[in-house]
């Protein structure tokens, strides 16, 4: 009886996955579809910065991956944990999140980071990101980090390496995990 509990309860466990892993992928290939032929609604600068992502965002695989708590790039794929993805209010935070994860690939984050302590460099990453994000008007997920805001209220127009050097001996609150920053992170170039 217990047996047939348990295989009834990997069953559903599977199914909740297949349905996740589903509705994710749909919602970023909307964002890509998105990003590849923009809304007329939108302004010409945004349209045109909007296929400009599209384009860098064709070279990179999606990867739905469900030991990840947001999202990461390693510069080739963008992996996403799908609950993330399904979680996110608003189809245009699912964009702004994907846009994140390309704007870390545009900027070499990836490879900029060198030695340095992966999870706190992207979160020097993310405020650097998600503060032009804003200035640009892509709605990102709820809790991203923003300049001039907590943990750290970093200042604005600073590089990567700059954030990283303010932040780098802050200490953390614990609550971040590996991606502090909440909008997916950054995995060393593979």
């Amino acid at each position: 009886m217990n047996e047939e509990v348990d295989a009834i309860a990997e069953l559903d466990k599977a199914a909740h996955r297949y349905a996740a892993e589903e509705k994710a992928a749909e919602r970023m290939s909307w964002a890509r579809q998105s990003l590849l032929v923009p809304s007329r609604a939108a302004g010409n600068d945004k349209r045109t910065m909007d296929r400009f992502y599209g384009s860098l965002a064709l070279h990179l695989g999606l990867v739905a991956d469900w030991e990840i708590s947001t999202g990461a790039t390693n510069g080739k794929i963008i992996k996403y944990d799908p609950e993330f993805v399904c979680a996110q209010a608003r189809d245009s935070q699912v964009l702004g999140f994907e846009v994140h994860e390309i704007t870390h690939v545009m900027k070499k984050d990836h490879i900029r980071m060198g030695d340095r302590d992966p999870e706190t460099w992207n979160e020097a990453a993310d405020y650097t990101i998600n503060g032009t994000m804003k200035e640009m008007g892509y709605d990102l997920p709820d809790g991203a980090l923003l300049p001039m805001t907590p943990p750290h209220f970093v200042p604005k127009d600073l590089s990567t390496e700059q954030v990283y050097d303010l932040i780098k001996d802050k200490p953390r609150d614990g609550k971040g995990g590996k991606d502090p920053g909440g909008c997916g992170g950054v995995e060393r170039a593979g």
